[in-house]
């Protein structure tokens, strides 16, 4: 008898458990309408928390169960690279080790740039659909491979690119560089060379305060498990619940950590020496400056191995005009501080190309190929792209790269054979 009343109460518990959640979830699910109507509509909020994912690479990529880890640690040559164990042994994202060996038939492409260029090699290693595309448009002959080389670092910009290049050149039959956004807004400290690399200021003259960098870890660890937990178990992406206090918790823990990073690099800014007077905009002129120089030197270095550069400056939502922003991409755009100061330094770097490009020179502007697309193909209002941007982009990419090197071949500057036809006079 005491067992039967037992059962009727942990029933009548388990019930009012239900109703509790069930009302709970209700009345999350109408907030959720109130506060973020941009919500995905469905029974499971997971593709919210994938395009949470997609732009903010970092934390997915060192969160695991260990929490953030910090995404780049400091290289003697190249000043920063990915921290184990994302890297290979030179610290590049690729599941290649450096330098690469060839095989037979294989047509090896090295990919230079920022973190547009690393998602983009990331899209053709993770996609087989954007490689087999790529390959497509590329046509190469029978029982040729095109391997696509991680040479890319986000974040990354000149003279740095061109130090990658320098010491990888021999391994490679083509090189892709695909960059412009970290040359026009770089993240050099102001009070240290524009030659050197992003980041240096953190990764290289830390505080001797530990305590800012420890309470980053705090914010950031737990922005990778509140990111991890609804991914890694889909039953909790159902709960209108978890996703509210997501929506509200995770944006105000990220704005937490990137005020305590901003203190911590200005202190440890201060061991280096004093802040400099220059302005924003002699610096934006320092850095094109930079971009120009690297950017013939890096294809002067590749052509003495006999690698043309394809040398592609990159698409940004920060050039107005560039595209019909969709309604998200506008949202994300109101969003980005001075955009008019951005704009001009992009159209700096597009007069810069037209300067670069010459006779047998291949410098290419990307900055309008979405100029006809009023699909969103940007996941930030930055310049970072989704699966339709990368898409896109591998299209014209391998279009203009297919019309040159079947120009190149009777030059014998491409190994004879590649693609499957010889070029027509």
């Amino acid at each position: 008898m005491l067992s039967q009343r037992r059962r009727k109460e942990w029933a009548f518990r388990a019930l009012a458990f239900l109703l509790a959640v069930l009302v709970v979830e209700t009345a999350s699910r109408a907030a959720i309408r109130v506060l973020e109507p941009d919500a995905p509509r469905g029974a499971s909020y997971l593709p919210g928390y994938e395009e949470c994912a997609a732009a903010n690479p970092n934390l997915v990529k060192l969160s695991k169960d260990s929490g953030y880890q910090g995404y780049q640690i400091a290289h003697p040559l190249w000043g920063f690279q990915v921290a184990p164990p994302e890297s290979n042994n030179y610290g590049f994202e690729s599941r290649h080790p450096f330098p690469y060996k060839k095989g037979p038939k294989e047509f090896v492409i090295g990919i230079f740039g920022g973190s547009v260029a690393n998602g983009f090699a990331a899209s053709l290693d993770r996609d087989p659909r954007l490689a087999e595309e790529f390959q497509r448009t590329l046509r190469p002959g029978s029982g040729w491979r095109l391997v696509f080389l991680n040479m890319s670092e986000p974040a990354m910009k000149q003279p740095q690119q061109f130090m990658v290049a320098a010491n990888f050149a021999e391994t490679l039959d083509c090189a892709i560089t695909l960059d412009g956004f970290n040359d026009v807004l770089g993240l050099t400290h102001v009070d240290l060379p524009e030659e050197y690399p992003t980041l240096t200021g953190g990764l290289y003259f830390r505080p001797r305060d530990r305590g800012l960098e420890s309470r980053i870890y705090s914010l950031r660890s737990a922005q990778a498990r509140l990111l991890g937990l609804p991914r890694r178990w889909p039953l909790i992406s159902l709960s209108s619940t978890y996703y509210l206090v997501f929506s509200r918790l995770f944006p105000y823990l990220g704005n937490r950590a990137s005020l305590l990073d901003s203190e911590r690099i200005y202190r440890s800014a201060l061991t280096v020496g004093r802040l400099n007077s220059r302005s924003l905009e002699e610096r934006h002129e320092r850095r094109r400056t930079l971009w120009e120089k690297y950017s013939r030197l890096q294809t002067l270095v590749l052509a003495s191995y006999g690698v043309p550069n394809f040398h592609f400056l990159q698409p940004s939502a920060h050039l107005e005009g560039s595209k019909p922003f969709s309604a998200d991409e506008a949202k994300m755009r109101a969003g980005i501080g001075d955009l008019a100061l951005a704009d001009k330094g992009y159209q700096d770097l597009v007069a810069a190309m037209s300067r670069l490009s010459g006779k047998g020179r291949l410098e290419y502007d990307l900055t309008r190929i979405f100029s006809a697309t009023r699909d969103t193909v940007y996941i930030d209002g930055h310049c970072h792209l989704n699966d339709l941007g990368n898409r896109l982009m591998a299209r014209a990419m391998a279009e203009k790269m297919r019309e040159v090197l079947r120009r190149r071949l009777r030059e014998g500057m491409v190994r004879m054979g590649m693609l499957d036809e010889a070029p027509r006079d």
